[in-house]
C-alpha cells in the first residue's frame, strides 16, 4: 500500500468522523428540551386579534385541547353553537342541548348537526342555524413531556358570524316554524274522539312545553308573546273541555257474598270518557282525611271499595286522570254518602214513673230524617235488650240479624228531683238527664257517647215540671245530634 493511499484514507476517515460529529450535533440541537409536565407552543404563529374581540356580531369558540387538529376544529365549533344557543336564551332541557350541540366524526363547517332529537325546539333552532359557517381558524400547536416522552396536541380557536340581524331572523324562523307546528297538533286535539286520555294528555303537554320554550326564544316581542298567550289560553280551555268528557258514575249498594261468606256491599265511580271506560286512572278513597283504599281503574273504568260494615260518614273518592308524574288533569271527586238505617230506642220516664210523650226520642228521630237518614221502624228492642246493649252486652242480640243489619240509638231518659226553690215559689222545679250511645251492632263498637242534663224543667205539679225539663233537654240533644250527624253525614266536605 502506497504512501499516497494511506494518506488519502486517513483523510476520508476523518471527514466521515467530522460529518458524523455535525448530525450528532444537529439532531441533539432539533429536539425539543421539556422538563417533565412542561408544555409549550411549537406552531402557530401570531394570534388574529378576533380571537379577543367583543363585537356583537360574532361569537369565538375555543377548543379544549385535542389529540388532532381536526377534533381541535370540532370542539371550537361545539363551543362556538354552545355560545349561540347561550345567546338566544332559550330555556333548553340538559338532553336537548346535548342534541343540539352534538357534532359529528367527520369536520363540518357548519355550527349545527341536522340529526337532533326531533321536537319542535331542537328542530327549529337546527334548521336555523345550519345556514351559519365559520369564517377563520386560528390552530395551535403544543408540545408537552410526559413520562420522558414528548405528546403533542391542539387548541383550535373559531370565528364564527351572527350578527343581530341573523340572530333576529333566527327568532323568526324558530317562531314560524313553532306557530305550524302547533296548529297541527292543537287541531288534532280538538278533532281527537278523547277515547285515549294519555294520546291527548301527551299531545297538550307538548303544547305547553312548546308555548314555554317559544316564549324564552323570543324574549320581549309584544306581538309574538301575544300570539303565545293566546295558544296558552286556548290549551287551558281545551284540558276544561276534555275533563268536562269524563262522567263519573258512581257505585254503591249493590252486594255480593264475600271470600268469609259475609255479605259485602260495594262503593265506588265508574270513570266513562265518551262511553268508553277510562282504564288505570289513579283512585283514592278517604274517610275524615285519613284513606280507606287506593288503586287504578280496571278494564270497565271501575274502581270499587267491598265492606262489611256500615261506613258511618262521608267518604271522599278522588281520580286523578294524568299521563305521568309531571302532566295530569285537575282532580275529579265524589262525595259518596253510604245509606244507612238506624235503630232509634231511647225510654223515658216521668217523676212519677210515668211515660211522658216521647220528647227525646222524638227529637233525635227528627235530627235523623233533617239529616236524610233513614229510621228502621221494623226491628224491636226490648227494654232488656236497650239496658244490655248500653252495658256493652253485644250477646244478646247475636243472632238477629235484623238488628245487626242496622246502627243503633239507644240509651235513657228521665226526670228528677222536682222541688220547690223556695217557699214563697208555688212552681215547681225539676231535672232531665238522658244517657245516649250510637253503636255498631256488627263491630261490637261504641261511635259515640253523649250525657247531658237539665237543670231547668218548671211546672205547678212534679209531672208537669219533670215533662217540661225532659221537653228542654230534647232541645239541647237535637242540637247535638244534628251537630255530630251533619259532621259525619253533611253533603259539604269538612
Amino acid at each position: 500500500m502506497s504512501q499516497q493511499y494511506k494518506k488519502y484514507k486517513q483523510s476520508h476517515n476523518l471527514n466521515l468522523f467530522y460529518i458524523i460529529l455535525i448530525l450528532i450535533i444537529c439532531t441533539c440541537s432539533g429536539q425539543i428540551k421539556l422538563r417533565e409536565g412542561e408544555q409549550k407552543i411549537v406552531s402557530g404563529g401570531k394570534k388574529p386579534g378576533w380571537i379577543f374581540q367583543t363585537d356583537n356580531n360574532f361569537e369565538v369558540g375555543i377548543s379544549e385541547p385535542c389529540a388532532s387538529e381536526a377534533e381541535a376544529r370540532s370542539r371550537a365549533l361545539f363551543d362556538a353553537r354552545k355560545k349561540i344557543i347561550d345567546r338566544i336564551g332559550i330555556l333548553l332541557t340538559k338532553k336537548q342541548k346535548e342534541h343540539i350541540l352534538n357534532r359529528t366524526d367527520s369536520l363540518e363547517d357548519n355550527i349545527i348537526n341536522t340529526e337532533v332529537e326531533q321536537d319542535i325546539q331542537t328542530i327549529a333552532l337546527s334548521r336555523g342555524l345550519i345556514s351559519v359557517k365559520a369564517r377563520e381558524y386560528y390552530i395551535e400547536k403544543y408540545a408537552q413531556r410526559k413520562f420522558a416522552e414528548i405528546e403533542y396536541f391542539y387548541i383550535a380557536h373559531v370565528l364564527v358570524p351572527f350578527s343581530k340581524e341573523e340572530h333576529d331572523a333566527l327568532i323568526n324562523k324558530t317562531f314560524q316554524e313553532t306557530k305550524n307546528w302547533f296548529q297541527k297538533n292543537y287541531n288534532q286535539i280538538v278533532s281527537s274522539s278523547g277515547d285515549d286520555i294519555k294520546l291527548v294528555l301527551s299531545r297538550i303537554k307538548k303544547l305547553e312545553q312548546a308555548c314555554h320554550s317559544t316564549k324564552q326564544i323570543i324574549g320581549m316581542k309584544p306581538d309574538l308573546l301575544a300570539i303565545i298567550n293566546r295558544w296558552e289560553s286556548d290549551l287551558a280551555e281545551q284540558k276544561i273541555t276534555y275533563l268536562d268528557r269524563i262522567s263519573v258514575i258512581p257505585l254503591g249498594n249493590d252486594q255480593q257474598i264475600g271470600t268469609d261468606r259475609r255479605l259485602q256491599k260495594k262503593i265506588g265511580i265508574r270513570l266513562m270518557l265518551n262511553n268508553s271506560p277510562l282504564q288505570g286512572v289513579a283512585v283514592e278513597l278517604t274517610k275524615d282525611n285519613k284513606e280507606l283504599i287506593s288503586g287504578m281503574t280496571d278494564e270497565k273504568g271501575e274502581f270499587l271499595y267491598y265492606y262489611d260494615r256500615p261506613i258511618i260518614g262521608k267518604v271522599k273518592i278522588t281520580a286523578f286522570p294524568k299521563i305521568d308524574d309531571t302532566m295530569a288533569l285537575s282532580p275529579i271527586q265524589f262525595i259518596f254518602q253510604n245509606p244507612i238505617q238506624v235503630i232509634v230506642k231511647i225510654p223515658e220516664l216521668g217523676i212519677n214513673q210515668d211515660i211522658p210523650q216521647n220528647y227525646v226520642e222524638n227529637a233525635v228521630i227528627k235530627c235523623l230524617l233533617n239529616n236524610n237518614i233513614q229510621i228502621n221502624q221494623g226491628c224491636f228492642l226490648s227494654d232488656e235488650q236497650i239496658i244490655q246493649l248500653y252495658k256493652g252486652n253485644f250477646d244478646i242480640i247475636a243472632d238477629s240479624s235484623c238488628i245487626n243489619e242496622n246502627l243503633l240509638l239507644i240509651g235513657r231518659a228521665y226526670a228528677f228531683d222536682a222541688r220547690r226553690p223556695d217557699l214563697n215559689n208555688e212552681l215547681l222545679e225539676a231535672k232531665a238527664k238522658a244517657e245516649i250511645k250510637f253503636i255498631d251492632p256488627k263491630s261490637r263498637s261504641i261511635l259515640w257517647n253523649l250525657n247531658i242534663t237539665e237543670d231547668h224543667g218548671i211546672g205547678i205539679s212534679p209531672n208537669a215540671a219533670g215533662d217540661n225539663a225532659l221537653e228542654m233537654l230534647a232541645k239541647k240533644i237535637f242540637n247535638q245530634v244534628d251537630e255530630y250527624f251533619m259532621q259525619q253525614f253533611g253533603t259539604e266536605d269538612k
